[in-house]
């Protein structure tokens, strides 16, 4: 979750960006219901099955900020 107005050009910015204060309120409103988790949009729903079943140490290269070249 990162400022909507970033001037950050690196892969971060290619994630799409989340309203923390929406995601807030709706992950409360869930736990309050039962849920054990919550996951915004379909992006982060997919990235959170794929890092179930890809092998950790892929994913980490994946998602490795430090070797993005900007």
């Amino acid at each position: 979750m990162f400022h909507q107005n970033s001037t950050d050009s690196g892969n971060m910015s290619i994630q799409p960006y989340l309203n923390l204060d929406q995601v807030t309120v709706t992950a409360m409103q869930k736990a309050e219901n039962g849920s054990a988790t919550y996951t915004p949009m379909v992006f982060y729903k997919i990235y959170r099955l794929l890092a179930k079943i890809v092998p950790s140490a892929l994913m980490v290269k994946f998602t490795s900020v430090e070797g993005s070249t900007k």
